[in-house]
């Protein structure tokens, strides 16, 4: 199945005055902080700048998760971002609506839908883009989409059902869930996601339409990691460093560290290593950024490993502890389909211009990439590989004979300009695909019109 992939690189100077305007709905958006905001903001971000109107509906003060106000200061002014709050304690199940609806975010959406569709009654756009996860992003995204008669892109930055993670519960809960997933993708003009992989995995709940499905991966924007001159920039040199950096070699870990991830294999082989190490000192540390499994850490701690762990932090930080060390640590997820996976830290790890230690199988898509463009090295996930990988690490630290990380030139496919060229793409197709259509309707669309007219009744009802 072919799936686009995003290649350009272009200036943002000189594009059009604003043409089209674009409705994302992400309940999970800055000052929320935290991985996942990282995708819908920058698609924000970058959107604005070509020339699109950019409104973006959100949920607010969101319950467990952090806050980073620095992340509103890097959208553009004419982006409007508004929202609701999000009761604690008060999701689907608690509140009685939709009896197992698959998420917390439900009451959320349900008291949006009214607002929203007066305001964009009031001010229509060209198109309506939602983010997965939660599921309820999806649910409004469509219910407004099919009562106003304009187009939807349903992205899913996470698989939901044939994701490695994915529980689900009951077997009724599994099937409701898949019934729900299809039922969204089949619904939607265009559905993106972050990997070729994943795109065929979501082809596969509506056979027979492979252009709607769009790989447009996750990406770095490289304001981020801009020098004073604007331009991309590598890791400062050892002789530019801080004079009490620690004489240990670094190896981060930045973004949420799961045990998922970090599996018994990998804590033995941390653990291997650390008894070889003995006579030399205590020559490495492991620097943990942002939440962690305490079982991990502690695992670690216990087998002998120095740990430092800094807890959540703010995106500018977590850039400069990428920066900061001297390589980075990406192990691979485990379970159902794990391997096509790319974990959207991975490109700000390639832009901090410290190599990459990914452990995992050859066949992962993420190691696929990196391997491309030069920004790191292997390890097959077994205690023996592990413990030798890191022996080898550390005895090119000492040598000064670490690399520098992928090729500069190479990023140009990943950058935030290139993944919002490549998504305002699809939004313009969808657009013009729908007034093409004006005045012929199809039965899937004349039955979503009616089932909106009852979805509207009941959310519009519920939020009363």
């Amino acid at each position: 199945m072919p799936c686009a992939e995003v290649t350009s690189a272009e200036s943002l100077e000189g594009v059009a005055p604003p043409r089209r305007s674009v409705l994302i709905v992400a309940c999970t958006f800055p000052p929320t902080g935290g991985s996942g905001v990282q995708r819908p903001a920058k698609f924000a971000k970058y959107l604005a700048r070509l020339g699109w109107d950019v409104r973006v509906w959100c949920g607010r003060e969101l319950p467990g998760f952090p806050v980073d106000a620095t992340l509103l200061d890097d959208l553009p002014t004419g982006v409007r971002v508004e929202g609701l709050p999000v009761r604690a304690g008060r999701g689907a199940r608690r509140s009685g609506l939709l009896c197992g609806w698959p998420d917390e975010r439900l009451e959320w959406a349900v008291r949006s839908y009214p607002r929203l569709l007066t305001a964009l009654r009031r001010e229509p756009v060209d198109a309506i883009f939602s983010t997965f996860s939660p599921p309820s992003n999806h649910l409004l995204g469509w219910a407004l989409a099919a009562r106003l008669c304009v187009p939807w892109v349903a992205d899913f930055r996470d698989l939901w059902t044939d994701d490695c993670a994915y529980v689900g519960g009951s077997a009724l809960r599994r099937y409701l869930d898949r019934r729900l997933e299809r039922f969204f993708i089949r619904r939607a003009d265009a559905v993106t996601s972050v990997s070729d992989a994943q795109a065929r995995l979501l082809a596969e709940r509506d056979p027979g339409r492979p252009e709607k499905f769009v790989t447009i991966t996750n990406g770095v924007d490289v304001e981020d990691f801009a020098g004073a001159t604007g331009a991309l920039t590598n890791r400062p040199s050892r002789a530019e460093e801080r004079e009490d950096r620690p004489a240990q070699f670094v190896l981060a870990h930045v973004g949420r560290l799961e045990r998922q991830r970090f599996g018994p294999e990998l804590v033995e082989g941390f653990a291997r290593y650390v008894k070889m190490d003995a006579e030399r000192g205590r020559s490495l540390r492991l620097r943990i950024v942002g939440p962690a499994n305490a079982t991990v850490i502690e695992a670690l701690r216990a087998a002998g490993v120095e740990v430092e762990h800094t807890g959540p932090v703010g995106h500018d930080e977590a850039v400069r502890q990428m920066r900061a060390a001297d390589a980075l640590l990406l192990p691979a997820a485990r379970g159902r389909n794990a391997e096509s996976l790319i974990p959207g830290k991975m490109f700000e790890y390639l832009a901090s211009g410290r190599p990459i230690w990914f452990v995992g199988s050859a066949s992962c898509e993420a190691w696929r990439r990196i391997e491309a463009i030069d920004g790191g090295e292997r390890t097959e996930p077994t205690p023996e590989a592990v413990a030798a990988r890191l022996a080898s690490l550390v005895a090119r630290w000492r040598g000064g004979a670490l690399p520098e990380g992928c090729r500069r030139e190479a990023l140009s496919a990943y950058t935030r300009e290139s993944t919002a060229r490549r998504l305002a793409e699809v939004l313009e197709r969808v657009i013009e695909r729908r007034r093409g259509s004006e005045g012929v309707r199809s039965k899937e669309q004349l039955h979503d019109r009616g089932l909106s007219t009852v979805a509207e009744c009941f959310l519009t009802g519920a939020a009363r």
